[in-house]
């Protein structure tokens, strides 16, 4: 079912639509033409694809599974033509990006621009995205390259290629006048005495460290605000006597904001940081325009290396 790209498209367009009508309008074909071609596919795969719902259509599980297929085999194909074009002096076609926000804010914009610098006819769709949701757009075809954060050492499927470029420490930030930081920290009490910022796209940093504070001090804060924007929570910070569990690399290069590490007795946490992309791409002019500008951007700020992986 797999041998036909354009049944392949028919098959996601459905998926998007939701009905064979809406499917049909988008792609400029007749009911009857999409019709078949289910038909045709649900007869080679011996299994139903889509299942009759009051408002129109929707996968079942195997459907679910071999569009999740379709994607991925369709932007691996529309990847190869884009290569080559490049190749030929050509378009550049479109390259879909997601990143943590801190890529966002402090490599990816100057990345980026290099990357027009050289092939200014590229589209570039960016998106936020956390860890687990890129994997599972890397996974369906929906994205290329991931910049951000691995949490753990997960086995990669045979088709992305991880890449650690350096590494991320997470520590208790404040501002620079913080009242906190007016004497040394002699125990963690201290640490209880503010309000605390969680942001929600990484929470677990806060529980991290929460946890820790109460082995110590058998107390523990939850967050005064939680807030899904970094741009906010590092606004807060700095106008505020709040506290947070942040990766500190990151934080302190981002300029505008004059915030400071706390010296505590926690014991330091992080995870590497880098790019994971379709292997696909291993070999194009783009992928390897993005890296030299990201090494570039690595060699000009001060990035910790990378920390060596556990798969704790």
């Amino acid at each position: 079912m797999f041998s036909n790209l354009e049944n392949l498209r028919r098959l996601i367009a459905i998926a998007d639509c939701g009905t064979v009508h809406g499917a049909a309008e988008a792609l400029s074909l007749t009911q009857p033409a999409l019709s078949r071609t289910i038909r045709l596919m649900e007869a080679q795969c011996r299994e139903q694809l889509f299942e009759r719902h009051p408002r129109g259509l929707r996968l079942t599980p195997f459907g679910h599974r071999a569009c999740q297929h379709a994607r991925h085999l369709l932007r691996e194909c529309q990847l190869a033509e884009d290569d080559l074009m490049a190749l030929g002096g050509g378009g550049m076609g479109v390259i879909r990006l997601a990143a943590a926000p801190v890529w966002m804010s402090l490599i990816l914009p100057q990345a980026i621009a290099d990357l027009h610098r050289h092939y200014p006819d590229l589209q570039v769709q960016l998106s936020v995205r956390n860890f687990a949701a890129a994997l599972e757009e890397l996974d369906n075809g929906k994205l290329d390259i991931y910049c951000g954060g691995f949490q753990k050492t997960e086995a990669m499927p045979s088709f992305l290629v991880r890449k650690p470029l350096f590494g991320t420490r997470l520590n208790v930030v404040a501002r620079q006048d913080h009242p906190v930081l007016a004497s040394p920290l002699e125990s963690l009490h201290p640490l209880l005495d503010y309000p605390w910022v969680s942001y929600l796209s990484d929470r677990g940093y806060l529980d991290t460290v929460m946890d820790k504070v109460k082995r110590t001090t058998g107390q523990r804060r939850e967050a005064s605000v939680s807030c899904d924007s970094l741009l906010a929570v590092l606004n807060l910070l700095n106008n505020g006597d709040y506290l947070a569990f942040l990766p500190s690399t990151f934080i302190q290069l981002l300029p505008g904001f004059d915030l400071q590490i706390i010296q505590t007795s926690i014991a330091e946490a992080g995870f590497n940081s880098g790019i994971i992309y379709r292997r696909s791409l291993q070999r194009s002019l783009i992928l390897e325009a993005f890296q030299a500008s990201i090494e570039a951007r690595m060699n000009d700020c001060s990035f910790d290396p990378l920390l060596q992986e556990t798969d704790d």
